[in-house]
């Protein structure tokens, strides 16, 4: 295994872990003064350079298979999943059109996605627990939805929907991710 290979991999537990630690909404990690709107509204007005901007999308486990994208403001992805036909975990990097990234970020302001509750205190046991993570300059913030709370959760729907979407024409079609 690669060094990098290695990292991602570490990456990915770590953000999972993260994930399934009980955060229920919205919640600013490193800087309580800069909100997920805050840094999507930068972004979209330009005031923060599109390296500089990353949004990752998070779901599932080693069990029933896990997918997780990373990419960037100016287009650069990273993608990998186990969740294929063959179980088989499936790596995809290069670079999508800026634009694509700017209108999920415009969907998450539009849909004020940081406005996430949940109806229920903790996730089913073994529910997917889909997470979506804003860094800029390594100040993050994340919102998430249980798996079975995102039909009636119109506002997170719509912006997995365009990430999942985003996540099969990157993979073209290899990657299954339902996000539920």
């Amino acid at each position: 295994m690669s060094v990098t290979r290695e990292k991602r991999i570490l990456c990915l537990v770590i953000t999972l872990l993260l994930a399934m630690e009980g955060c229920r909404d919205v919640t600013p990690a490193q800087n309580p003064a800069m909100t997920m709107e805050q840094q999507l509204n930068a972004f979209l007005e330009g005031e923060i350079a599109p390296e500089a901007f990353q949004l990752s999308y998070q779901v599932g486990d080693d069990f029933s298979g896990a997918t997780a994208l990373e990419c960037f403001g100016n287009g650069n992805y990273h993608l990998e999943s186990s969740v294929t036909t063959e179980r088989q975990l499936a790596h995809f990097d290069g670079q999508v059109a800026a634009n694509e990234i700017v209108s999920i970020a415009q969907a998450m302001v539009d849909h004020k996605i940081w406005n996430v509750r949940h109806g229920r205190p903790l996730p089913g046991d073994g529910e997917a627990v889909p997470t979506i993570t804003i860094m800029v300059d390594g100040k993050a913030t994340k919102v998430d939805c249980w798996g079975g709370e995102v039909v009636s959760t119109p506002q997170f729907a719509a912006v997995q929907d365009l990430i999942l979407g985003l996540i099969k024409r990157i993979s073209g079609g290899q990657i299954l991710e339902v996000g539920r």
